[in-house]
């Protein structure tokens, strides 16, 4: 988590000092470069084989409590969200989802605005990896890469306005899409490409 809110910190401070055309591009360079770093430290993240046997904090003995936990942090999530729709910064950052230039005319600082944004993003998507890690117990080296923007890419625009409901719904589609895959039977090695592929129909 503290990793993460760093890296968000960083990025957050980029955001701020490029266009946001050179952020997407300075973004996806930075996802490769670490996809190519984390591949070959292989004393530190075993390389291409990942880290397996990650253990599970005495609480979760099981997946039952580990799908018992997610759904717990989920709703708490979801609940704060809620709320800070309703706080006046929630309302600066539903206004800059929808009009930044607006938003800028009545002399509020959409660049701090942005800033906080990015980091409370890393918090809550750290939290989300933690509790995946968790159910899994294997660090694949090609976790987080370009398959997980994609998908957090769809659930951002599926999630249209930043409202609670539109937020649900997405999670709903891009969580269960994959699982209708299933009904027709595409051997393994094709499944990922195609669920990226309906993903990318979105996009």
């Amino acid at each position: 988590i503290l990793v993460s809110l760093l890296v968000g910190l960083l990025f957050a401070l980029l955001y701020t000092r490029v266009s946001p055309d050179s952020f997407a591009v300075l973004g996806m360079a930075s996802m490769l470069a670490l996809d190519a770093l984390v591949k070959s430290m292989d004393k530190v993240t075993n390389g291409v084989l990942g880290i397996s046997g990650i253990v599970r904090p005495g609480w979760m003995p099981d997946l039952m409590m580990v799908g018992i936990v997610s759904v717990i942090v989920g709703l708490i999530c979801l609940f704060f969200e809620l709320i800070l729709l309703q706080t006046p910064f929630g309302r600066k950052m539903r206004g800059f989802k929808e009009d930044e230039i607006t938003l800028q005319s009545m002399g509020i600082n959409t660049k701090k605005l942005s800033r906080s944004v990015i980091i409370i993003s890393s918090l809550f998507l750290s939290i989300a990896g933690s509790l995946f890690l968790w159910r899994i117990q294997f660090l694949d080296a090609n976790f987080g890469g370009v398959p997980a923007l994609v998908f957090l890419l769809t659930l951002g625009i599926l999630a249209l306005k930043p409202k609670i409901r539109f937020v649900v719904l997405g999670s709903a589609v891009v969580t269960f899409l994959p699982e209708i895959l299933r009904f027709f039977q595409f051997p393994s090695s094709l499944m990922g490409y195609i669920r990226d592929l309906l993903y990318a129909l979105f996009l």
